[in-house]
């Protein structure tokens, strides 16, 4: 990274931080989809018109889809971190519900009691705005996924299943995958085959 981008964007967050910028969250959400719109028009063998489409519309939805799933997590995932503490906001958030019901049960009246209540009683506070703020977070970045890709969110949950398991595919993911690579000229439906050509497989690519 150079000097002048570092500055430049030290600059654009202590303006977004001191609410100089004035933009909306789903004003900048729209920018960066901006950023991979790229409209052009395409022939539906169904209707019989040219459509506008996005040539980026699946570097959109993977953008969308990974950042949703990861402020969906820091609500809802039910693991443990290397301390043995939830992850999720939502389960620390009654956690310290249940702390601060302990707390309260056991007031006597003292100072060690009352401070005991009023820090239980802002850990309660600090996760409640931290669960709103990742809320308001979700809905309008599932939103706009929604409106640019035409693909309504679907949060992955890997803390529901088990770790040695194989997630599997949806009929709807994988009809729509079906359908995007017969575009390319290739039919999922007749299994898979090996790579003989001498060409790296995509599992290599990606090492």
């Amino acid at each position: 990274m150079t000097k002048e981008l570092t500055s430049m964007i030290e600059e654009d967050m202590n303006n977004a931080y001191t609410g100089q910028a004035d933009i909306t969250f789903s004003q900048a959400l729209a920018r960066i989809a901006a950023e991979m719109y790229d409209p052009y028009n395409k022939f539906d063998n169904e209707t019989g018109v040219y459509v506008e489409t996005n040539s980026h519309q699946w570097e959109q939805y993977f953008f969308f889809q990974n950042v949703a799933n990861q402020v969906w997590a820091s609500m809802y995932d039910t693991r443990t971190n290397k301390k043995g503490y939830v992850k999720g906001v939502a389960h620390k958030l009654e956690k310290a519900r249940a702390n601060l019901n302990r707390a309260a049960a056991q007031h006597d009246g003292t100072e060690i009691s009352i401070n005991n209540m009023n820090q239980a009683a802002d850990w309660v506070e600090r996760l409640q705005d931290k669960l709103t703020m990742f809320d308001e977070m979700y809905q309008q970045i599932a939103a706009m996924m929604d409106c640019a890709t035409g693909i309504p969110h679907k949060p992955y949950e890997p803390w529901t299943t088990q770790l040695d398991a194989k997630p599997t595919a949806s009929t709807e993911a994988e009809a729509e995958l079906a359908a995007r690579l017969a575009e390319m000229g290739i039919n999922i439906s007749t299994g898979h085959v090996a790579n003989t050509d001498g060409v790296a497989t995509s599992d290599e690519d990606a090492a």
